[in-house]
């Protein structure tokens, strides 16, 4: 065989041989992963403060911002550095079940199934975990990103019950997940969403985030008592200076 043809055949195998690992791999690790078979409840969320993981909400608006503070510890199966784990979010009829669900592209399958969305308006799928120094070890899962409902156009959540969570999923299909009852009214004096929202099982001492001023409220004020405090300096200096140069000389 002569050299060019060696290296031809040689490329060749080296080829498929990455091809047959490519195609392999998924299907060798879905078979080891016993949560895609049996995809397993690990408990609850709970909806709080971007500012205070520990300050539960019961119930905001479209516009509210908010989090999804997980169990402490809470982890995926494996990490997305070296076991390909990845965690999403849902809201979903409260008649559904999360461990059915299979993230393909953005939303879960299913119609009137939908992620969560930042107030980045990016959807929160496939978020990678935090790396491990090596595979076959739990994924830890890190803070979730501030979350609003402002980007869903009005009726697009119709009033009623739902199920919202956060998923840890391999490839497509779910492992192990965590959630929340949530109840949806329609509320036409809301922006932008017209809707408002209530967690029918928060804690004693969970607040209305409605009632909470905005972030935006808080910079404005903020930049209002800047803006007093530099013209009254101005004003002062400006005062001096007049009264410098229209003193009599002793």
């Amino acid at each position: 065989m002569g050299a060019v043809h060696r290296r031809h055949w040689l490329l060749c195998v080296a080829v498929a041989a990455l091809a047959i690992g490519l195609f392999a791999a998924p299907s060798a690790g879905i078979a080891g992963a016993p949560w895609v078979d049996n995809p397993v409840d690990e408990g609850s969320v709970r909806v709080v403060d971007i500012d205070d993981l520990t300050r539960e909400f019961v119930e905001g608006a479209s516009a509210t911002v908010f989090t999804l503070a997980l169990p402490e510890g809470a982890t995926c199966p494996g990490d997305s550095a070296n076991d390909q784990w990845r965690v999403n979010s849902f809201i979903i009829p409260v008649d559904r079940d999360p461990s059915d669900l299979e993230y393909l592209v953005g939303d879960p399958e299913g119609e009137g199934n939908w992620s969560l969305y930042g107030v980045d308006t990016n959807p929160l799928i496939f978020e990678f975990t935090i790396p491990n120094v090596a595979a076959g070890l739990p994924g830890k899962i890190g803070e979730i990103r501030p979350i609003s409902f402002g980007v869903f156009p009005p009726g697009t959540l119709p009033e009623g019950r739902y199920r919202m969570g956060i998923a840890c999923a391999y490839f497509a299909d779910t492992g192990t997940y965590w959630d929340t009852e949530i109840v949806i009214a329609t509320d036409a004096a809301d922006e932008p969403g017209q809707m408002t929202w209530s967690i029918p099982e928060a804690a004693a001492d969970a607040v209305d985030a409605t009632s909470r001023p905005t972030r935006t409220w808080a910079w404005i004020s903020a930049g209002a008592f800047a803006a007093i405090a530099v013209g009254l300096i101005a004003y002062q200096r400006h005062t001096r200076r007049h009264l410098t140069l229209t003193k009599e000389p002793s």
